[in-house]
């Protein structure tokens, strides 16, 4: 069911009334940027599994170690994630967000 420009106004008008929203524009804008973070990191055609965040994880001194270069795009991918979770999904932005420490 695609709604008119109008339709799409008053939905957003009438969440203002209870919640503070940011309207980030169309959706359009956010699936091209998931879609190139994907394609850097090479994988555009991955499938998604549900995948719990260890309770209490904490990084030590075990932990696989990366050279300089994967340190930066390691580095890069959590970045942009962390955007687009903070920006669009919620619930992902803890997980995101800690695992963009390392």
């Amino acid at each position: 069911m695609a709604l008119t420009k109008g339709e799409v106004e008053e939905i957003k008008n009438s969440i203002r009334k209870d919640f503070e929203i940011k309207d980030l524009g169309e959706v359009r804008h956010i699936i091209e940027y998931a879609t190139e973070i994907l394609m850097e990191m090479g994988m555009l055609n991955c499938s998604t599994k549900p995948t719990l965040m260890v309770e209490k994880w904490k990084h030590d001194d075990q932990s696989p170690k990366l050279n300089a270069e994967k340190k930066k795009i390691y580095h890069s991918a959590g970045m942009k994630l962390a955007y687009l979770a903070n920006n669009t999904r919620p619930d992902m932005s803890f997980t995101v967000n800690t695992l963009a420490q390392y």
